[in-house]
């Protein structure tokens, strides 16, 4: 586009004005972000049922879009509204809108974007894989997708045609369209979706999808909406809810739509107390607006809607489950009832200690060690394995000076005790695969299921013996030398053995036990 309004200096204009868009008159000086709808983050939702009316279009500056598809000539994003919607059904003949003006003397641009999946709308500036279909025709007047439109990509100057040809849409997806004034006249234009048989309206009226408290705050209430709500519709009074039983006083409510949106699908309702622990229910009324909330065809939420959920009590951070694996295991997965800092966990698991006995626990495990700020889990890490029965663990202060802190900041009282029980295995251990190297064949290494005690082997392998034949065995090596338990046992061989089928038996071995 600036391409061609240099040309337009230098070449005669009987040649040149037949073919470039015209300059604006004044180029915009704010930014976009400063205005509603006018960046991806506070794009409108729309409906294919009803006609979008844009009064006027404010001058401002935005990024441009790249890579262009019709470079040198730019996409730019001054003086450009966003829409967002969903597709329910792609139809057989693709997605047709039209687009406008206000004034026959203006020219629009536009760009139609996939938006699946990216939580980072500001991609649609910096990923060409994201365009879906592109027009900045230098003919004024009216633009869009329509059945005789030709291309997914039409660039600038008047040789390229004021309309696309329906844009191929997917089931499951979300769209943007960002519709630019590159008049900067400041005047509106109008959006229709016509043309095309894709379904970009669900005939589903709005509801809530869920209430909850948000962490750490108890007299506020999360409301998830199921499809955007118009912020037209949004008193900040909150006056279109209540809450049973007791109708706890709302004070107002806090969204984005005090941001300058135009659609939300969530807001937090204020409460001027706490609310109590139990079950209570949500109720929509019409507000003092005259109505509940509406979706962007204008559909509203029903009169009467409810929703129940519950409020638990939000008291210190505690432990929920003490698990472990195995029949004497060494290692025991701590579930807390809410993360806590890192900053308050030590390494040594020093906060930690276990009764009867006071088994010695070797450190404790977390996410904090590859760089978490906050975690839920621990796992401590004890230097022996822990035998069956009744066990208490306690939480007192650490070494350095406290408990646990949450993300509440709430301390885990001293004290605080927790019962588990290691459970007596009826099943003994078993040899659950051999490995067997070529190279030494008078090796074999055998992997057990579970921890095996150092003290039920012999150092001549006694408990071992391999059929058909005789393949005495000498000797055998482990990791008992680091600890009282093993998981793994390689027989040594008087004499290599050969090709064939061999199977390894477990018997009782001179101390007079098996494993």
């Amino acid at each position: 586009m600036r391409l061609w309004a240099f040309f337009l200096v230098v070449l005669p204009i009987s040649s040149a004005a037949q073919i470039i868009k015209p300059l604006p008159i004044q180029r915009p000086q704010s930014a976009c972000s400063t205005y509603p709808g006018m960046t991806p983050q506070t794009a409108i939702a729309v409906c294919g049922t009803t006609s979008f009316y844009q009064n006027s279009v404010n001058s401002c500056t935005g990024p441009n879009v790249t890579p262009s598809p019709c470079a040198p000539d730019i996409i730019t994003s001054d003086n450009s509204f966003w829409y967002k919607f969903h597709c329910y059904s792609p139809g057989t003949l693709g997605l047709g809108f039209l687009i406008k003006p206000g004034s026959n003397s203006d020219d629009f641009d536009w760009t139609l974007f996939d938006v699946t999946g990216h939580t980072n709308l500001d991609d649609v500036f910096t990923m060409g894989n994201m365009q879906v279909s592109v027009n900045i025709s230098g003919i004024l007047g009216n633009t869009g997708c329509t059945p005789t439109g030709t291309g997914n990509v039409n660039c600038a100057g008047s040789a390229y045609p004021p309309f696309n040809q329906l844009a191929t849409v997917r089931a499951g997806h979300d769209y943007m369209l960002m519709v630019t004034n590159w008049s900067n006249s400041g005047l509106g234009y109008s959006l229709v979706f016509t043309g095309g048989d894709a379904v970009i309206t669900d005939n589903i009226l709005p509801t809530i999808n869920s209430v909850n408290s948000p962490p750490c705050v108890a007299n506020q209430l999360q409301v998830a909406f199921s499809k955007d709500i118009l912020c037209s519709t949004v008193t900040a009074s909150g006056s279109e809810f209540s809450i049973t039983p007791g109708n706890p006083v709302i004070t107002g409510v806090t969204s984005q739509c005090s941001g300058g949106n135009y659609s939300i699908t969530g807001l937090t309702i204020n409460l001027q107390n706490p609310l109590a622990s139990g079950n209570y229910t949500l109720v929509v009324n019409p507000g003092s607006d005259g109505n509940t909330f509406k979706d962007a065809c204008g559909d509203s939420i029903v009169t009467g809607f409810q929703i129940p959920f519950t409020e638990t009590a939000s008291g210190p951070v505690n432990i929920s489950a003490v698990n472990y694996s195995g029949c004497a295991p060494t290692v025991l997965n701590i579930a807390l009832t809410r993360p806590v800092w890192c900053s308050s966990v030590t390494p040594s698991g020093s906060e930690f200690s276990i009764l009867p006995g006071n088994p010695v626990i070797a450190s404790v495990q977390s996410a904090c060690t590859t760089g978490a700020q906050y975690t839920d889990t621990l796992h401590i890490m004890l230097q022996n394995p822990l035998p069956p029965g009744n066990y208490q663990l306690l939480v007192n202060n650490g070494t350095d000076g406290d408990t646990f802190i949450d993300t509440c900041n709430n301390t885990m009282p001293p004290g605080t005790s927790t019962s588990f029980v290691i459970t007596q295995s009826t099943v003994a251990p078993v040899i659950q695969t051999i490995g067997f190297d070529q190279c030494q064949p008078d090796r074999l290494v055998l992997n057990f299921d579970k921890p095996v005690a150092c003290t039920s082997l012999t150092s001549t392998g006694s408990e071992f013996s391999i059929s058909p034949g005789v393949w005495p065995v000498n000797s055998i090596s482990s990791s008992c030398v680091a600890g009282t338990f093993t998981m793994q046992v390689t027989l040594l061989l008087q004499n290599a053995l050969p090709a064939g089928n061999f199977i390894v038996h477990i018997n009782t071995g001179s101390d007079g036990n098996t494993l």
